[in-house]
């Protein structure tokens, strides 16, 4: 994906970018590894252009941590019949992730493309029955939501204390800069705490997910002396 010197995702070059050749447009929102969110009125303007031209995959994997979910999800216009999938999964809010359980929203005829190229039967039976009980289950997911916001305030009063500054999230992860990636992953393992190394390109910017309040606490109490390191 086109990104802006904010690391915004840049929707006017990829919609600029799509040509007859244009199979698939891809975009991740909110954006891994940046943890940014598009606008919803500016992501449907978008699906809208594209579409016609392209099949437009969305990937929403973390769209239920965002402030506004329903306002920033593009689900909606699958019922208005644009060629779109949008993609979700039980892996983060609903903390699945080793269950292996997602599905994908789309037109029945886009669907059935898909359904050719599945590598399993689509699913297993321990996953799918979890995400069935917990798909409705507010209380649980309204819980999920505070916690991991909880633990992501905790990691950016931290960030902040240490001198190091990180990209506005709505997700369960942090995009924080920082002089080396790879430096800040070594002398966090060093001290029992796993983080991301460098991502791609981006060297010199740390990813670092959310988790249990007790580990979050762990990685905020060792953040100054990594930085040093």
């Amino acid at each position: 994906m086109a990104l802006k010197p904010d690391m915004d995702v840049d929707l006017d070059a990829m919609a600029a970018a799509v040509g007859p050749d244009t199979g698939m447009v891809h975009i991740c929102n909110p954006n891994n590894p940046t943890g940014r969110v598009l606008d919803g009125d500016k992501m449907r303007a978008f699906v809208r252009a594209a579409s016609p031209k392209a099949t437009v995959l969305v990937d929403e994997a973390y769209i239920e941590l965002t402030d506004r979910p329903e306002y920033n999800s593009v689900a909606a216009l699958v019922k208005e019949g644009h060629d779109l999938v949008v993609c979700r999964t039980f892996s983060k809010i609903y903390g699945m992730a080793g269950l292996r359980v997602g599905y994908a929203i789309g037109q029945p005829e886009t669907i059935r493309k898909i359904r050719g190229y599945e590598m399993s039967f689509g699913g297993n039976t321990a996953g799918l029955a979890a995400a069935i009980a917990a798909y409705d289950d507010s209380v649980f997911t309204t819980w999920s939501k505070s916690r991991i916001l909880e633990a992501r305030a905790i990691m950016l009063a931290a960030i902040e204390k240490a001198g190091l500054e990180a990209l506005p999230s709505q997700t369960n992860f942090l995009f924080v800069k920082v002089p080396d990636a790879n430096k800040m992953k070594d002398a966090m393992a060093a001290k029992g705490i796993q983080i991301r190394g460098a991502y791609g390109k981006w060297s010199q910017y740390s990813r670092v997910s959310t988790g249990r309040i007790e580990d979050v606490t762990r990685y905020a109490a060792a953040l100054p002396e990594a930085v040093r390191a």
